[in-house]
């Protein structure tokens, strides 16, 4: 049989450009007509194309043998920059397209400029400040009034934000310390009907204070999940009972009221420093000192200023305060506070100072792996004429690094970089020119 070598040339052209198209089948937006007509033109057999993952535009453009004038959808949101192939020249064949700018198009993304990860043990976060008073006394002990009467002074008279009653320890079982009774169950209550949600937290907890081997100093428990035993043969045993009980937070109170009130030179002891993390500032002693004297024996704690209530008087007793930076005003976000050393001590019923590190660790956070360390503080009073006169940075062993004069300003800020060569810290204290004074919680450092 005689084949018609032109009719068969073109016929096999037609079936390329069929199979290369991907036909009806590949989803081209042509007019069908027109493929099935080159089809039915000549008598080719029947050929099976499989989709291919090339697109029509590449796969049409990458042939230097099918026609200029075949008619290829365009996509109207794609500008076609180049569709010559240069077979000669070993250039790139694929597509090259540009964007046209359109709603469509993405966005010109830049990669991030992101600066070093914070340290270990570096605590972030956005807080705003609370005042409360976190040792105070009922007649549950030897105080006066209920807890209901201590919770609603303090919201409505002293306009506190936090009030935690903390009555002694012994006092709150049947005696000869038997049993528990039901005062302590009873403050629960009352905490919770005096609370006021954004407005005022109360809360109950209790103060430690007796021992059969002398008292070595008082220590106020809160968050425990129960009361811990009446009488423990001595203070070591009291720190047993917080290391046992993992949620509760505990504080020195009134360090050196007494010259046996320093347990035992600050003994210290690594298990229960993870839960041991407030000291007091009231006291009949020289809290700035015994304070020093705490971080220098290895002690994790920060500062805050309470009351020790036993008159009807809870929180206008003194303008003196325990300050807290919280998320919001909840017990959970008073309790990540405490845990995280996020505390200060003022002496004046609304200042307040924060210290920080140049890259947003809080103060209270224990840095590891670092060398060098930069900490900005800041203070400031909403009442006119309550200037400060100084802002002062300290360390180890009561070691001024650096003072900053506010000339009275009722705002002021400073900052100063630690060279961390072994174990360290740095506080801030501010200076009003009133006498009253701020002091904030440390940021440890270790290399």
């Amino acid at each position: 049989m005689q084949i018609n070598i032109q009719s068969f040339s073109f016929a096999m052209f037609a079936a390329f450009v069929m199979l290369a198209a991907g036909c009806k089948s590949s989803g081209l937006k042509g007019d069908p007509a027109t493929a099935d007509d080159a089809v039915a033109s000549a008598d080719v057999p029947e050929v099976d194309a499989e989709p291919s993952d090339i697109s029509t535009r590449d796969q049409v453009a990458a042939d230097p043998d099918v026609p200029a004038d075949l008619d290829v959808p365009v996509d109207p949101d794609v500008t076609v920059v180049d569709l010559a192939v240069d077979h000669g020249s070993g250039a790139d064949d694929s597509l090259i397209v540009a964007d046209d700018g359109g709603e469509d198009a993405p966005p010109d993304i830049q990669p991030p400029d992101v600066g070093p990860p914070p340290p270990e043990g570096c605590v972030l976060g956005e807080f705003r400040p609370y005042f409360g008073n976190m040792h105070a006394h009922t007649s549950n002990s030897d105080g006066a009034g209920t807890p209901a009467d201590a919770f609603a002074y303090a919201r409505d008279t002293a306009k506190l934000d936090i009030q935690f009653v903390t009555d002694h320890l012994e006092q709150l079982y049947v005696i000869p310390c038997l049993m528990p009774d039901k005062d302590f169950p009873d403050c629960q209550q009352a905490a919770t009907d005096a609370t006021v949600s954004g407005t005022f937290l109360a809360g109950c907890g209790f103060e430690y204070g007796t021992s059969f081997g002398g008292v070595t100093g008082h220590n106020n428990v809160y968050f425990a999940a129960g009361l811990f035993p009446c009488l423990q043969a001595y203070f070591t045993e009291f720190y047993q009972s917080v290391v046992d009980d993992k949620s509760c937070i505990a504080q020195f109170n009134h360090p050196g009221d007494s010259f046996t009130h320093t347990w035992r030179n600050f003994e210290y002891h690594a298990d229960v420093d993870q839960n041991l993390n407030l000291m007091e500032f009231n006291t009949g002693g020289d809290a700035w000192a015994l304070f020093f004297q705490a971080l220098d024996a290895g002690w994790h704690v920060s500062p805050l200023y309470d009351q020790d209530n036993h008159g009807a008087d809870w929180g206008t007793k003194n303008d003196s305060r325990a300050g807290f930076f919280m998320t919001d005003l909840t017990a959970e976000a008073l309790h990540m506070a405490m845990r995280d050393r996020r505390s200060f001590a003022t002496t004046d019923k609304n200042s307040t100072i924060a210290l920080k590190t140049a890259d947003g660790c809080w103060m209270g956070s224990i840095l590891q792996k670092v060398k060098s360390v930069t900490v900005t503080a800041e203070v400031a009073d909403p009442d006119s004429g309550d200037g400060f006169i100084a802002l002062e940075f300290w360390g180890p062993k009561m070691t001024q690094f650096r003072a900053v004069d506010c000339a009275g300003a009722s705002t002021c800020s400073g900052s100063t970089t630690v060279q961390v060569s072994g174990p360290t810290f740095v506080l801030a204290r501010a200076l009003q020119s009133d006498g009253q004074y701020m002091v904030s919680a440390p940021i440890w450092m270790e290399p």
